[in-house]
């Protein structure tokens, strides 16, 4: 019974060594299977190559080819290509060479001024807010709120007989329209303490306006 090849095992061991003595057995009593007496043959870099005209028939079937129709095209291609004058090479820089460094002043400039247009994006979504202040849709957020809510229906006491929720909608009323006459007087002051260019940035057009009502 043979033992795994295993030198974790006397078994393995041993038969790794036998293994090895056969295989320099082997190497020393080897034949050699080149002979020795026969000078080499020389590079086929030295040797001639033999013509066309060697092998029998090749001469002529290569005449057939070149004068074949059929490869009308393939000789003419090749007759312009071996007449073909090699042309210059254009060394210059190409036309777009300069325009990494157009696009890195302009990455210092957005980098220079990026606080200040964070600075005005923040401004404009402030304005936006307080324009939607009052708003149906800031309104609709209270559940409380008798308009966009109309859950509790107001019962006139002995006190108060004019309470009524036509009444109370057109007191709400009046105080929004207040309330935007002075966020337009306050936009219009800063408005006037900007640039055109913060201007536009600052009037863009936004994704959520506020519902009008």
């Amino acid at each position: 019974m043979a033992f795994v090849n295993d030198t974790r095992g006397l078994g393995g061991q041993k038969e790794i060594m036998n293994l090895m003595q056969n295989h320099y057995s082997a190497l020393v009593n080897v034949k050699s299977t080149l002979n020795t007496r026969q000078a080499p043959r020389p590079h086929v870099s030295k040797m001639s190559k033999r013509p066309a005209s060697a092998v029998n028939g090749q001469k002529k079937l290569e005449d057939a080819l070149i004068k074949n129709q059929q490869f009308a095209e393939q000789r003419e291609t090749f007759k312009r290509l071996a007449n073909l004058k090699n042309g210059g090479t254009d060394s210059k820089p190409p036309q777009t060479f300069g325009m990494s460094k157009k696009l890195l002043v302009n990455k210092r400039a957005r980098a220079n001024h990026f606080q200040h247009e964070e600075h005005l994006k923040n401004l404009a979504s402030l304005h936006q807010r307080i324009n939607m202040v009052g708003s149906q849709l800031d309104r609709a957020k209270n559940p409380h709120d008798p308009l966009s809510n109309p859950v509790f229906f107001f019962k006139k006491g002995g006190n108060n007989q004019n309470t009524s929720l036509k009444t109370y909608a057109q007191k709400i009323q009046t105080n929004l329209e207040k309330r935007q006459k002075k966020n337009q007087e306050m936009t219009e002051q800063l408005m006037s303490q900007l640039s055109s260019k913060e201007k536009q940035m600052l009037l863009r057009p936004q994704s959520a306006a506020p519902i009008k009502h």
